[in-house]
């Protein structure tokens, strides 16, 4: 099992949620803009994946293993980065 680290973590209250670009069987992904990431205050287009609430714990437990794994893999070009 993957350890997980907070510094993956992004404060909700700078973030301004947009528009669904996708959803799936327990899960939405949408458009938002992440103010000061980095070390500048600017903002910053990114797409946010969140569970549906209604979505179970086995859901749950599903994205927190992809989030670590994309935590693990670190920066590329080819693959949807973390904040």
């Amino acid at each position: 099992q993957l350890p997980y680290n907070q510094k993956w973590e992004f404060p909700r209250d700078k973030l301004r949620l947009g528009g669904v670009l996708g959803s799936g069987a327990f899960g939405k992904v949408v458009e938002a803009t992440a103010y000061g990431l980095g070390t500048e205050n600017k903002a910053t287009r990114v797409a946010v994946k969140m569970l549906k609430p209604s979505a179970h714990s086995e859901e749950r437990e599903a994205l927190m293993s992809e989030l670590k794994i994309l935590s693990h893999l670190g920066y590329h070009d080819n693959i949807v980065n973390l904040l």
